[in-house]
């Protein structure tokens, strides 16, 4: 009888060994720190990015953004806005004058006739949901990271996974944009249709600084979601079918294996439904997951027999070859939940990964997706090397100069960069592929190729430069990242004095 008692103590050290320590599971903080000498040290969440600012903002009012833009304007200094720091791109990297938004991160109303609701640019999106849901509001497609700030998701065109509703650009129909024009800091409304409200959105905040978004919202729903795993072939040359016959698809490729991992969303009224939060990945998935990554680390030198075993027991299981009913019922799963949890898996193997990831992405035009999926997969037999790639439908933008997804219904490849990959070429053979099928490089991902051929992809590239030089006319608002893009209309843009 002294064993049985001993089991849940076991369990209970077994599970702490391999989580805490065997696996990893330190949560990773990528939080600004100053030290002893009052030099600041910034870093992305991908650990990829690194930048000291001179001088560190953090206002909390909006007379005190203006404040700090007119005395750094007047000065000649360079301004950037930062947020979540979770870019992989240095988008909002500087050595000048960094404001940190954070503090503005207020619910400044809303119209519940209109279905819309204004707030300042720093709050996080976790917290603009719970304050939609609190007031009946919701948005039909979200990213699957909600710590990330809302004017860096509108900078940046972040986006979900629906092929009905565009990027975050695409909710915006008003926002408030402080900018430093004719000598001194001024805070400017813009609405859809104007020239500057166009350059604003998807601008990865070399423009000015985004003080206040409103948002169109619709009602808040259920969303019924299914994960299912499947042989490559059963959607080989229908990405695009895919997209267009279901609400929200996102498919996930096994390069090496050749299995697709899919989650599909479906939205249900929510007035009849309850729907409480429901995480589809437990415990017991994640460590499975994990397992799986240590027995494939292609720079393994030690417990060689075991991780082969490993690999091989797991990739028969993702093909339920193993054949038991529970196998076959894990190929599957499926819950329902509030619109804001239907990420909810993502974000949690965001949490518990045992070391961030850096990727590239590039919005393909969907009636070549089936091709790019292709010779991404021709490209991957390449190289050796357990890795995948996501494939996220996502709608067309009505707005914003330079989003990705403007004016054509889009499937994103995101790729991550495998460390073993790194200087094979694979990235930049990935790219060409992804940029000779017309694609647009998403602004805070990690991209490498030349910017006269990325911003060539964008046909209203030309409309941004003319923005730009009558909004930021002394090139406050940039850095280097900013510079490179607009290198190819350098010459007819002024620097700071």
């Amino acid at each position: 009888m002294l064993w049985l008692l001993t089991l849940p103590a076991l369990y209970f050290v077994g599970t702490f060994v391999f989580d805490r320590w065997l696996f990893g599971g330190r949560r990773l903080n990528h939080a600004p720190v100053r030290d002893a000498g009052g030099r600041w040290t910034f870093r992305n969440w991908g650990g990829n990015v690194e930048f000291h600012p001179a001088v560190v903002e953090a206002p909390q009012t909006l007379d005190e953004l203006l404040a700090l833009v007119n005395a750094h304007g007047k000065a000649g200094r360079r301004i950037k806005p930062v947020g979540g720091v979770h870019s992989w791109s240095a988008c909002a990297a500087t050595d000048e004058v960094c404001v940190q938004m954070g503090r503005l991160d207020r619910v400044l109303g809303h119209d519940q006739a209109r279905r819309t609701i204004t707030a300042e640019a720093g709050i996080q999106l976790k917290d603009l949901y719970l304050a939609m849901d609190e007031r009946d509001l919701a948005i039909a497609s979200i990213p699957n990271v909600d710590t990330i700030q809302l004017g860096g998701a509108v900078s940046n065109a972040t986006h979900g996974t629906n092929f009905s509703r565009g990027t975050m650009s695409s909710y915006v129909t008003e926002l408030q944009i402080v900018l430093f024009r004719e000598g001194r800091a001024q805070l400017v409304t813009l609405k859809r249709g104007e020239p500057w409200f166009e350059a604003a959105v998807a601008s990865f905040g070399s423009l000015g600084i985004l003080y206040s978004l409103t948002l169109q919202c619709e009602e808040p729903y259920a969303c019924f979601v299914v994960e299912h795993s499947f042989p490559f072939s059963h959607v080989e040359g229908r990405i695009e079918e895919m997209a267009r016959k279901h609400y929200s698809a996102l498919f996930s490729v096994a390069t090496s294996t050749g299995v697709v991992r899919s989650k599909i969303q479906v939205p249900i009224p929510r007035d009849l439904v309850q729907a409480d939060s429901v995480c589809l990945l437990t415990q017991n998935d994640l460590r499975a997951l994990k397992i799986l990554l240590w027995s494939a680390s292609p720079t393994a030198k030690t417990w060689l027999r075991t991780r082969k075993f490993l690999g091989k027991l797991f990739y028969n299981a993702s093909l339920g070859r193993l054949g038991s009913a529970d196998m076959q019922r894990k190929r599957r799963r499926e819950g329902l939940m509030s619109w804001r949890d239907a990420e909810l898996l993502s974000r949690i193997f965001a949490v518990t990964a045992t070391s961030p990831w850096i990727n590239l992405e590039y919005a393909i035009p969907a009636n070549r997706a089936d091709e790019a999926c292709r010779k991404l997969l021709d490209l991957h037999q390449k190289y050796p090397v357990l890795t995948s790639f996501i494939m996220r439908p996502v709608g067309p933008d009505a707005h914003g100069y330079l989003s990705p997804t403007r004016d054509r219904p889009t499937v994103y490849f995101d790729i991550g960069y495998h460390q073993e990959l790194l200087g094979t070429g694979l990235y930049d053979e990935a790219e060409k592929v992804l940029l000779a099928c017309e694609g647009r490089c998403s602004w805070s991902r990690l991209f490498k190729a030349p910017a006269e051929v990325v911003t060539r992809q964008f046909p209203l590239y030309p409309e941004f430069i003319k923005a730009k030089r009558e909004m930021d006319p002394q090139n406050v608002f940039s850095n280097k990242f900013s510079d490179d893009i607009l290198a190819p209309a350098r010459e007819a843009l002024p620097t700071a004095a």
